[in-house]
C-alpha cells in the first residue's frame, strides 16, 4: 500500500512540475508572436523549461518525457532566432510531451516511442527544403560543439536526421530509448572513452547491430582500439582523413539501410 501511494504522490508530483513547464512554455510563446518578449530571451526560456522537464522527469521514473525534452534542447541548440517557423516546432514538441505525461503507464512500446521521436520536426526540415529528408536517424555522442556541428552538417546533406548530447551516459540512455539506425561518437568522452561506450552499445541486445562510428585522430591500429568489434568504422578527425573516412562510412549506412 505504501509503494502504491509513493508510486502515486511521485506522478502527480511528476504532472504537476511538467504542467508548470509547458503552461510556462506556453506563455513565451505568446509573447513572442505577440512581440513582447525578445527572441534570445524566449530561446533561453523555452531552454530552461525543457531542461527541467527533462531533469524532473528522469528523476521522477519517466524516461521516455525526458528523451522528449532533450530532442527539444537539442533541437534549439545554436539556435539565435525565434522564427515562426521555430515557434510552431517547438509547439509540436510540447504536444508530444503533453501527451505523454498524460497517459497512465510512464512508458510507451518501443515501436511507438520511435514513431513519435521520428515524426518530430528537425533542423533539416528548416534549413534546406531542397534536401529529401530520410527516415534514418544518427544518434551523435560528441563533446565539442563545432566538430557535432560539421558531422551533422555531413548527415544533413544526406538527408540526415541526428540527435546530440554530449555526455557518455546520457548517450547511452538515448541509444536504449531511440534505438537510432547509427551511432557516432568521439573517442575522448567525459565518465567513458568513445571505443568503451560503443563496446556498452554492442554488449546490449536491442542495439548490438546499430552500425557505429568513433570520430578519433588516432588510426584504426592503435592499440586503443585492439577490443574494438571489427565492424565498427574510425572516422580520423584531421583535415587530410575526415572527409574521406566520414563519406566511407555513410556510404556504408547507405548500403545497410539504403
Amino acid at each position: 500500500m505504501l509503494e502504491e501511494d509513493l508510486r502515486s504522490s511521485l506522478r502527480l508530483e511528476f504532472v504537476d512540475s511538467c504542467d508548470d513547464r509547458l503552461t510556462e512554455m506556453e506563455l513565451i510563446l505568446e509573447r513572442t508572436a505577440q512581440g513582447s518578449l525578445a527572441e534570445a530571451e524566449a530561446l533561453r526560456a523555452i531552454r530552461r523549461a525543457a531542461h527541467s522537464i527533462k531533469g524532473t522527469s528522469a528523476s521522477l521514473g519517466f524516461p521516455f518525457v525526458s528523451t522528449l525534452a532533450h530532442r527539444l534542447e537539442d533541437f534549439l541548440d545554436g539556435e539565435t532566432k525565434f522564427s515562426s517557423d521555430i515557434r510552431r516546432a517547438v509547439s509540436k514538441y510540447m504536444d508530444a510531451i503533453r501527451s505523454q505525461v498524460e497517459r497512465p503507464d510512464r512508458t510507451p512500446p518501443q515501436e511507438e516511442r520511435n514513431a513519435i521521436v521520428r515524426g518530430l520536426p528537425s533542423k533539416l526540415t528548416l534549413q534546406d527544403l531542397s534536401i529529401e529528408l530520410r527516415n534514418i536517424e544518427a544518434l551523435l555522442v560528441i563533446p565539442a560543439t563545432v566538430t557535432a556541428k560539421i558531422v551533422r552538417t555531413e548527415l544533413a546533406a544526406c538527408g540526415f536526421k541526428s540527435i546530440r548530447t554530449a555526455l557518455a551516459m546520457e548517450g547511452l540512455m538515448l541509444g536504449l530509448r531511440s534505438e537510432p539506425d547509427f551511432i557516432i561518437v568521439s573517442q575522448t568522452l567525459d565518465e567513458l572513452s568513445g571505443s568503451d561506450l560503443v563496446r556498452a552499445f554492442r554488449a546490449i541486445s536491442s542495439t548490438a547491430d546499430i552500425p557505429c562510428a568513433i570520430l578519433t585522430s588516432f588510426a584504426r591500429d592503435n592499440p586503443l582500439f585492439k577490443a574494438m568489434p571489427a565492424d565498427t568504422s574510425i572516422v580520423r578527425t584531421g583535415n587530410a582523413h575526415f572527409s574521406q573516412d566520414m563519406g566511407d562510412f555513410l556510404a556504408k549506412i547507405d548500403m545497410l539501410l539504403g
